[in-house]
C-alpha cells in the first residue's frame, strides 16, 4: 500500500506546484509520462487477508496525515502548501485528513517564540 500512497502523494504536489513546473524549460509531458487515476483504490471495500482487513482508505489517510503533520512541524513555512493539499486530497479521492492544528504561521507582535526558537544562539547570546 505504500506505492500507492507515495504516489497519491506525488499527484497531489504535482497538482499543487504545476504552476512551478509550467514554468520549467521542459515540463513533463502527460502522454510520455502517463497520468494515473488513483481513485479506484480508494474506493475499494476492504480487502480480506487471512484473518485481518485492509482498509486502503485508511492506510492512504494515515500515511498523508503523518507525512504532511511531520513536513509541516519541519518547515512551519510550507503550512499553507500542505493545507492547500489537505483540500485537494478531500476533493480529489474522498480522503478527509485531521486537522493538524499546528501554527499557521507567526504574529509579528513583540517576541516570537517560532522566531526564538530558530535563533535560540541570539537569544541565549543577549
Amino acid at each position: 500500500i505504500e506505492p500507492l500512497c507515495r504516489d497519491i502523494e506525488t499527484d497531489l504536489r504535482l497538482h499543487i506546484h504545476s504552476a512551478a513546473i509550467a514554468q520549467l524549460d521542459e515540463p513533463p509531458n502527460p502522454f510520455k509520462v502517463g497520468v494515473k487515476d488513483l481513485s479506484p483504490f480508494i474506493k475499494l471495500r476492504a480487502i480480506r487477508f487471512f484473518n485481518a482487513d485492509i482498509y486502503i482508505k485508511e492506510r492512504v489517510t494515515h500515511y498523508l496525515d503523518q507525512t504532511f503533520y511531520n513536513l509541516t512541524t519541519v518547515a512551519l513555512h510550507d503550512w499553507k502548501t500542505y493545507g492547500e493539499m489537505r483540500n485537494l486530497v478531500q476533493e480529489k479521492y474522498g480522503v478527509t485528513l485531521t486537522e493538524t492544528h499546528l501554527p499557521t504561521g507567526t504574529l509579528e507582535q513583540g517576541l516570537d517564540v517560532l522566531e526564538i526558537m530558530r535563533n535560540i544562539h541570539v537569544f541565549v547570546s543577549r
